[in-house]
């Protein structure tokens, strides 16, 4: 599953620093829909190593994302055109104006 396939490059990535940063030079759709504790520090932490996305879940079963986060990504995945934040009742309007100025292809 494409669930699977994420989690297993997001821990491989803990293994090796090499795999880690060859696995952001290149990704283009990544999905933390699995990740059910601490989704906010693994997106804080991993954000600036995909600079390439264009596609990105960050859906929720339970709501966990925070405003900190979503600046992760917008400072750094300029090129996202996806970006699925289903759930995410904690995001104020810092996380749509951080969104607005540093996506400029979401549409």
């Amino acid at each position: 599953s494409v669930a699977g396939d994420d989690r297993m490059a997001i821990v491989a990535s803990g293994v090796c620093t090499g795999w880690r940063d060859a696995l952001g030079w290149g990704a283009m759709s990544l999905s933390f829909s699995w990740c059910q504790d601490h989704m906010n520090e693994l997106v804080i932490s991993l954000a600036h190593k995909f600079t390439k996305l264009q596609v990105l879940s960050l859906r929720q079963i339970k709501p966990q994302l925070e405003d900190t986060a979503v600046e992760a990504v917008a400072n750094s995945c300029h090129d996202l055109r996806e970006l699925d934040l289903s759930r995410s009742f904690r995001l104020s309007d810092r996380s749509l104006y951080a969104l607005a100025h540093g996506c400029p292809h979401l549409t």
